[in-house]
C-alpha cells in the first residue's frame, strides 16, 4: 500500500517562467493529472518576475480551472513583511504571520476581490513561505475560505474550523499510507528536478489524486493522525534547525 499524492504548483503569476511552467503543465495533462495551482492575485515579488507579463494570464487560469485543476489564492502580493514563522514555523519570513487582524484581512480580501472579479476564486488558500497564524485563519474563515494547503502529518485535519491538507515535501517520499502533497516552485527548480518528478509520475500516476477530491473526505483526528502530526512537526523542525 502506498500514499496518495497531490501535485501543488506555487507562485503562479503572469510573470513566471512560462517555458518551465508550460513544459511541466503539458506533461501533467498528458498524464491526465490535475494539480492545485497557487495563484498570486497582485504579484509584486521581483523574484517571480522572470518573463514579461502575459495579458491572457487569467484566461489561462480559467482554462486550467475548467480542465479540473484546483485554484488556490496564494497570498496577495507575495511580499514578505514579517519575520514571524507562523504556525508551521518553517521560514522566518511571512506575508501575513504576525500582522494585526485589520492588515491581514485587508490583504486577503483584496486578493479575493481580484480573483472573484476574474472568475477564478475557489475557497482554498496557499500561504507564501508556508507562513500563517491563527489571525490568518480567522480572516480566511470570515472571507469564506474552507481549506489551506499546508500542515503537518499525512492526513487532512481540522484546525479552528479550517481544513488543513498537509504539505511537507518537494519530491515524493516512500510512505506506506496517507496523503503527501508535493510542492513545486517552477521559477527556481532545475530541469533535472522537474524531469525526475515527471518520470516518477509516469510510473505512479494511479497514486495521484486531485486536491478537490481530498478535501471532500472527512478529516482525520484519531490517535494515529495526531501521532504523525507530532512526529513530522518535531522531525522537520529539528532537521531545519540543524541545516541552518
Amino acid at each position: 500500500m502506498n500514499s496518495k499524492i497531490i501535485i501543488r504548483i506555487d507562485d503562479v503569476c503572469d510573470t513566471m517562467d512560462w517555458d518551465r511552467f508550460f513544459y511541466f503543465k503539458k506533461s501533467l495533462e498528458e498524464l491526465q493529472i490535475r494539480a492545485i495551482l497557487g495563484v498570486v492575485p497582485d504579484c509584486k515579488d521581483q523574484t517571480l518576475m522572470v518573463n514579461e507579463a502575459r495579458t491572457d494570464f487569467y484566461d489561462l487560469v480559467r482554462k486550467w480551472r475548467d480542465y479540473g485543476d484546483t485554484i488556490a489564492q496564494h497570498g496577495f502580493d507575495h511580499i514578505y513583511v514579517s519575520t514571524d514563522p507562523g504556525l508551521m514555523a518553517i521560514n522566518k519570513f511571512s506575508e501575513f504571520s504576525g500582522l494585526c487582524y485589520q492588515d491581514q484581512l485587508k490583504k486577503l480580501a483584496a486578493g479575493k476581490e481580484i480573483m472573484v472579479k476574474e472568475d477564478i476564486w475557489e475557497p482554498h488558500f496557499m500561504a507564501p513561505a508556508h507562513s500563517f497564524d491563527d489571525v490568518t485563519i480567522q480572516c480566511l474563515s470570515e472571507l469564506g475560505f474552507q481549506t489551506i494547503t499546508d500542515g503537518y502529518g499525512f492526513y487532512p485535519y481540522e484546525y479552528k474550523g479550517m481544513l488543513l491538507v498537509p504539505q511537507l515535501f518537494s519530491r515524493p517520499i516512500p510512505l506506506p499510507t496517507g496523503i503527501q502533497t508535493i510542492a513545486l516552485h517552477l521559477n527556481h527548480g532545475s530541469r533535472k528536478e522537474i524531469d525526475y518528478l515527471l518520470n516518477f509520475l509516469k510510473l505512479n500516476k494511479d497514486r495521484v489524486v486531485p486536491y478537490s477530491s481530498v478535501v471532500k473526505c472527512n478529516p482525520s483526528n484519531d490517535w494515529m493522525a495526531k501521532f504523525f502530526r507530532f512526529l513530522t512537526r518535531a522531525t522537520i523542525r529539528t532537521y531545519r534547525q540543524i541545516r541552518r
